[in-house]
């Protein structure tokens, strides 16, 4: 195998009976990959609801050789990390 794309819709509902809470998630995500060099560019949103509260976050991503570059929606800025935070 040397690429794969892939396109994730996966709906989760947690619940943490101790504490009373339940946790719906839906996540949509799509992603494109290559192994050789290694890079990958991932680009989806991941919402939430917990007890009438809801959370949108958009997630847009570059990972390459050594480095993840990954958007900050509220700053308005991009990330990077370099492959040392990555171990």
């Amino acid at each position: 195998m040397n690429s794969a794309e892939l396109t994730m819709d996966i709906k989760q509902k947690i619940n943490i009976p101790s504490e009373d809470i339940a946790i719906d998630s839906t996540t949509k995500m799509d992603a494109q990959m290559i192994l050789d060099p290694l890079a990958m560019y991932q680009n989806g949103k991941i919402s939430m609801s917990m007890d009438g509260e809801s959370m949108d976050m958009n997630m847009e991503l570059y990972l390459s050789d050594n480095a993840i570059y990954t958007y900050d929606s509220e700053s308005e800025k991009w990330l990077k990390m370099d492959g040392s935070m990555l171990r």
